[in-house]
């Protein structure tokens, strides 16, 4: 990984990780070489990661799936456009209604000016 960052000229700033004991102190401090700062998931917040590994998952299952890449130019190109569509709020408020005390959650785009709403 930091070798593919260094040929493509990205810095790396931070990794975020949990605290699985796969990560050794070997590997945060190849990590903290390169300059990067190492942010550990809170102890015992399994919601911690799950906002990201949900968006993660949604890419890989709604996007992803149905492209083949040619590089990462046009990876990139296609997380983007993927990521604008999915947080475009232009068409009006996003509301959410928790269920189950937040375990269940229901989303709905309330329209504002536009024809459909009327």
């Amino acid at each position: 990984m930091t070798m593919w960052l260094g040929d493509n000229q990205i810095q790396m700033t931070h990794l975020i990780r949990d605290r699985d004991t796969k990560f050794s102190k070997a590997f945060d401090l190849i990590i903290r070489t390169e300059g990067a700062r190492i942010v550990k998931t809170p102890i015992m917040a399994p919601n911690a990661n799950a906002y990201m590994e949900c968006w993660i998952g949604s890419l890989r299952k709604e996007c992803l799936n149905h492209f083949t890449c040619f590089s990462t130019k046009h990876l990139g190109y296609i997380i983007d456009e993927y990521a604008n569509y999915y947080y475009d709020q232009s068409l009006g408020r996003i509301n959410c209604k928790h269920i189950l005390g937040g375990l269940l959650r229901h989303y709905w785009v309330e329209l504002l000016n536009h024809p459909i709403s009327k």
